[in-house]
């Protein structure tokens, strides 16, 4: 996958390589994918516009940030967003109301959710994947966005949501459990962890528990049902004291669960309901002064309230007055009204000490759960996934997957939920140097709205800022001290009219040489003859200029020079044809234009410089430097000496590089390098007292980890006889197939494993002697033989297969290795099969 089409409606656009994107999703929040491009003009993309990465569409949804560089040097960003983004576009409503009341199970609410999506999506097509089964619950609704409304009914569930393609699935928790196990060491996956957000101000280890204020026995002690003792966590107190907070839920009171098991209809403006689970007689509890109501849950009255008029308990009837519309309609009227089995709870009566004493425990029990939740700091990690060994193992953590991460030093050892991922936009098909793979992990998650998502974006803003003025200080000096040197620069030899040139920017370079070279080794001095040199074939990718239906990009033609003057220097330039892609190098002592050949462009790349102490050197021209108050961009930066806010390389003439603690560049924190011609690498004290010396005592390297064995699911998918084999890839595909299955609409795994054992030396003492036992055996000692030499697919082992990667179109990928006496060797295949349902 290295470049990914966009679409304006049916019609391609553009073409983006994936190289320049950072893909990034958040559980139950964003889920972007990011371009960062350079172009010769303006990229034409609007928004609306979009893509299918990995079987999800993603689009544009504001215009494209864009630096204009130069008439020739475009730069921008384009975020491409999930559809969930949609979501913030359009404010919910139920039948015209946006400001409303809802109580109603998770399937009510989201029949609501989506009744209204799909009214003001013109695509349609929002659905319901999976919804956990719930008790009924209650959410004020103020002009909300569908964004906030789907965090808010998950979190007033009790759930989590994610979102596939355009259905909702609501759970108590989504993804998966796997059989991801991360750590340090060879093999297994981790670079890096780091620790953050531990907020001890939320820690509650002790938490009053206060309920509603409802149907409450008249000589009630409190306002509010309360718990008559605190809920506290006697092992976190003692740990680390005493930290209190308060659970509240209004939602909590004496009220019973309601059961309609009869209806009826008196007149126009009066119904009853019958309910045969009533214990107790309603009319002695009702309070003076105080209109009783009754407050359906569910069915066609769902957060409505009536007044009560009266209650019989012979025949435990309710009969309630029906209330009038703003356009004076009665409600309940004809087939809208309750109906047998519809819930409901009655308000404004002194319920039993039985029905208190059930609130008070459901409301202890919530409250025990907050402490429980609450009364240790819950860390989220950062890890840094190593992306070969994911892309080997052809498997790696997804947002919302539960993963097991283990460090010995930070202390922790326990499965973590992926809360947030981030990944090179081409991984797993390319892997590059200085790409990573990152992930958020830990025990909490987060119900996410818009307006914190804009917040988080000014606190981001706000911490560049501060970073950046860490410098004001010697920004000012350095300022002061320019001052001065402006008003004493002259011209000792009276040559220049003008010797300083002060302007607001500057720009150097030509729109012809804004172009790189894509595989090209150039070597002068060839065979230490200075009148020799090589250029090797290649390509010039160029940025201004380009041919019609073919491109900018043109294939270089070897060159070997043999006979240069050694007195005279060459100008070097690539003869490119204007109608094909195909160029050469032009090697000359005669000036080149770029437009003085109607066949040809000459495209300027340098000099060669004649033979300077026996020797020549190249000096490239091509690309550009830009200079705009304190920034300098340009391709090459050749220095004597280069100085940074708390790094030095070369200072003094020294070869050696020097980290400080100060901005002035006083008090050396560390040197490595060359120092009076000896090597040094040393740390320092602040006031100048040498701390560790590793040139003169050494590195010692701490680590030390034991030798060990691990089982390891394999498929043996092709015999070799010697290193070089190569894979016979459609009979790969076909044995592949064969074994392949299928476990759901989007994952599978390759079956038929045997079971092999891989020996890790280690790092210790024994390490180099037992290095050569180091790969896959058929048994778990040294002196089993290694597995057949072959190509091998690593499956897993039943149950717990490794799934196979998919676009969703019922292709998967499928990662080949070769191994040699126990060990991989070179690089994983790739074959791609399609696995039916």
């Amino acid at each position: 996958m290295g470049k990914i089409k966009v679409y304006r409606g049916l019609l391609e656009v553009v073409e983006l390589d994936l190289a320049n994107a950072v893909f990034s999703k958040r559980l139950q929040g964003e889920h972007n994918l990011v371009f960062n491009v350079r172009s010769s003009s303006p990229l034409d993309i609007k928004v609306g516009d979009r893509l299918t990465y990995k079987g999800e569409v993603m689009e544009v949804n504001k215009p494209i940030d864009l630096d204009k560089v130069s008439s020739f040097d475009y730069r921008g960003q384009i975020v491409f967003q999930g559809l969930r983004h949609r979501l913030s576009r359009w404010i919910l409503d139920d039948e015209g109301k946006v400001i409303f009341n809802y109580t109603a199970t998770l399937d009510d609410f989201m029949f609501m959710f989506l009744e209204s999506l799909n009214s003001k999506d013109v695509d349609g097509g929002w659905s319901v994947g999976e919804l956990d089964v719930v008790d009924v619950f209650s959410i004020d609704f103020d002009c909300t966005n569908f964004w906030d409304a789907i965090n808010m009914i998950a979190e007033g569930a009790g759930c989590e949501w994610q979102l596939k393609g355009k259905a909702f699935t609501i759970k108590k928790t989504v993804g998966q459990a796997t059989t991801i196990q991360l750590s340090y060491g060879k093999d297994n996956g981790l670079y890096g962890l780091s620790r953050k957000s531990v907020d001890n101000l939320n820690i509650v280890n002790s938490a009053y528990g206060i309920g509603g204020n409802q149907n409450l026995p008249l000589d009630y002690s409190h306002s509010n049902l309360m718990l008559t003792s605190k809920v506290q966590d006697l092992a976190s107190i003692a740990a680390i004291g005493l930290r209190e907070g308060v659970f509240k839920d209004e939602t909590i009171f004496p009220k019973g669960d309601g059961n309609v098991s009869g209806i009826g209809q008196i007149n126009e403006g009066t119904w009853f309901i019958s309910d045969t689970s009533i214990d107790f007689d309603l009319q002695g509890q009702f309070i003076q002064g105080v209109e009783p109501k009754i407050v359906f849950l569910t069915g066609a009255l769902n957060g409505q309230e009536f007044k009560v008029l009266g209650y019989k308990h012979n025949s435990k009837t309710i009969r309630y007055e029906a209330n009038k519309d703003s356009n004076g309609g009665l409600i309940p009227f004809g087939l809208y009204r309750a109906e047998i089995g519809d819930k409901y709870f009655i308000s404004g009566i002194r319920m039993p000490q039985s029905y208190v004493d059930a609130a008070l425990l459901e409301l202890g029990n919530k409250t025990q759960e907050y402490v429980n939740s609450n009364k240790n700091a819950r860390p989220v990690y950062d890890l840094d996934i190593d992306l070969l060994d994911a892309k080997r193992k052809a498997v790696y953590p997804n947002e919302s997957d539960l993963i097991r991460v283990k460090d010995t030093e930070i202390g922790i050892d326990e499965d973590l939920r992926v809360t947030f991922i981030s990944y090179p936009g081409n991984f797993p098909e390319l892997l590059e140097q200085g790409k990573k793979f990152t992930c958020e992990v830990g025990h909490d998650i987060t119900y996410s709205r818009i307006a914190l998502v804009e917040k988080n974006i000014k606190e981001t803003k706000e911490v560049v800022t501060t970073y950046r003025n860490q410098s004001i200080e010697l920004n000012r000096l350095g300022v002061t001290a320019l001052n001065e040197f402006r008003d004493m620069v002259f011209d000792p030899d009276g040559q220049f009219q003008q010797p300083m040139i002060e302007a607001m920017a500057g720009i150097f370079g030509t729109k012809s040489q804004c172009f790189d070279l894509d595989g090209v080794t150039i070597t002068e001095n060839l065979d230490s003859d200075p009148n020799k040199a090589s250029f090797s074939g290649g390509s010039l990718v160029h940025y201004s200029y380009e041919i019609p239906t073919i491109g900018n990009v043109w294939t270089i033609a070897p060159l070997l020079v043999s006979s240069l003057e050694p007195m005279k220097p060459y100008y070097i330039s690539v003869k490119a044809d204007r109608i094909t892609a195909a160029a050469t190098w032009d090697v000359s002592l005669v000036k080149r234009l770029t437009d003085e050949d109607p066949a040809y462009w000459y495209f300027n790349f340098g000099v060669l410089t004649s033979v300077i102490e026996n020797r020549r050197s190249i000096r490239p021209t091509n690309m550009f430097t830009a200079i705009s108050g304190g920034t300098i961009e340009t391709n090459i930066l050749i220095a004597r000496m280069l100085m940074l806010p708390y790094m030095s390389i070369g200072k003094n003439g020294e070869n050696a590089q020097r980290f400080y603690y100060d901005l002035e560049q006083q008090k050396t924190a560390a040197i490595f390098g060359l120092i009076n011609g000896k090597h040094k690498l040393a740390w320092y004290a602040e006031d100048g007292t040498e701390v560790w010396n590793a040139s003169e005592k050494g590195i010692i390297y701490v680590t030390n980890t034991p030798e060990s064995w691990r089982n390891e699911g394999m498929f043996l998918v092709q015999e070799i006889a010697s290193e070089s084999d190569v894979l016979d890839e459609p009979l790969a595909k076909s044995t592949l197939q064969i074994n392949a299955v299928r476990d759901s609409p989007t994952t599978a795994h390759i079956g038929g494993e045997t079971v092999y054992d891989l020996y890790d030396a280690g790092t210790n003492e024994n390490t180099t002697a037992n290095s050569i036992y180091e790969g896959y055996h058929v048994g778990a000692t040294k002196a089993s033989p290694f597995i057949p030499n072959g190509f091998y697919v690593i499956t897993g082992i039943s149950p717990n297969y490794d799934q196979l990667m998919t676009d969703g179109s019922g292709y998967f990928d499928v990662f080949v290795g070769r191994y040699w006496n126990g060990k991989q060797v070179g690089n994983m295949i790739i074959v791609k099969i399609y696995v039916p349902e």
